[in-house]
């Protein structure tokens, strides 16, 4: 709990404490879907993907997604 508490007062390590560099697995009976994605604005192309583990981290599944979008001029976001 101490920890917890060290890190909600200094940011910079709570994300580290909720980011952690390193893949950590789900608790047993669990999978863990993790999700990537990227857009670059000038050329309305974006994409993302996502892979379902499980505990042992073993693959389950996977998904992905390409997007190009064409909007008319005078809409905007």
């Amino acid at each position: 709990m101490a920890d917890f508490t060290w890190n909600l007062l200094h940011p910079t390590s709570l994300l580290a404490f909720i980011f952690p560099g390193k893949w950590q697995k789900p608790p047993s009976s669990f999978v863990k879907c993790n999700v990537g994605s990227s857009w670059d604005e000038s050329s309305k192309i974006g994409g993302g993907a996502c892979i379902v583990r499980d505990e042992k981290g073993w693959f389950c599944s996977t998904a992905g997604l390409f997007l190009k979008l064409n909007l008319p001029p005078k809409l905007t976001w």
